[in-house]
């Protein structure tokens, strides 16, 4: 049973069918167990694209219409997460999809795009994330019923070529990165570094100088012995690739003394709309290369 009430139609909709494109679909997060707050991974119960569609067709089938619309749900990316405080915490739900529309099925329009983080607060949060993930995929629906398609039309095939191509790049197929400085997202997932780059030690950062041991003050991040470090503010955060999406890891860099670096970073560093109890990232968004859960 549903733990909220979906969202109504204005619009006639004959069908709602789901499409997971993200670069990981074998978890929906992680979430903390015990009075340690031990991280936990999510698995879903079923292959992530059914495990969507089964929930979506029955849950808005009762307002399926033979003339109505068809929607594309393409769901970009869908991950859990929370974080806990002395008295309360907060769970997360990061949610990336395109909607499209079909007055027959052959020719698809965009309707919207949402992208958003979601809070929920409580004393338990974990119990509740199902309602979350619920209330994600509604507003879905909600901002697609409240938009106008008036793009080009194309193809449901011509739709997916392009998701395959953007998935096709070197930094989602490689097997191993090349070693250097990425001054650049693009530049990343090209595999395209453009300078070696020397590491020295600033007392507690890492700076990394250029062939004339000039500091390189604004680069997007580094490759250095099969990993991948992503520069944030005065640090880096080392990151490997798991299936097509980037998790983060613990690792260390053979200086003197050897520098140790984690993954207890915040998301939304200075400036968070979430108060203290800000979402630790888990990995990079695969379209903008920025953190994320």
């Amino acid at each position: 049973m549903p733990k909220i009430k979906v969202h109504q139609f204005a619009m006639p909709v004959r069908d709602i069918s789901v499409i997971t494109m993200s670069g990981d679909t074998s978890y929906l997060g992680m979430i903390q167990k015990g009075l340690l707050n031990n991280k936990k991974m999510v698995v879903p119960d079923k292959p992530l694209r059914a495990f969507f569609q089964d929930y979506i067709t029955s849950q808005y089938k009762a307002q399926y219409t033979p003339g109505g619309k068809s929607l594309l749900y393409i769901i970009k990316y869908l991950r859990i997460g929370e974080r806990s405080g002395n008295v309360r915490e907060n769970a997360f739900v990061c949610l990336k999809a395109d909607v499209y529309v079909s007055e027959d099925q052959q020719q698809y329009q965009l309707a919207c795009s949402v992208d958003t983080l979601m809070k929920w607060a409580g004393m338990d949060v974990t119990h509740a994330h199902n309602r979350n993930i619920e209330e994600a995929i509604d507003l879905i629906a909600i901002t697609a019923d409240n938009q106008i398609a008036d793009a080009t039309k194309q193809t449901k095939e011509s739709i997916l070529n392009k998701l395959h191509e953007w998935f096709a790049q070197p930094a989602f197929v490689l097997k191993a990165f090349r070693q250097g400085v990425y001054l650049t997202y693009d530049d990343f997932l090209h595999n395209n570094p453009q300078t070696n780059g020397t590491m020295q030690k600033d007392g507690r950062n890492l700076v990394m100088l250029d062939s004339l041991n000039h500091p390189i003050s604004n680069f997007w991040g580094f490759s250095y012995q099969g990993v991948f470090y992503k520069k944030v503010r005065n640090t880096f955060i080392p990151f490997i690739r798991y299936g097509r999406n980037f998790e983060m890891v613990a690792t260390e860099i053979d200086l003197d003394p050897v520098m140790s670096f984690g993954t207890e970073l915040q998301l939304i560093a200075e400036e968070s709309p979430f108060g203290p109890l800000q979402p630790y990232a888990t990995g990079i968004d695969l379209y903008n290369g920025e953190l994320t859960l």
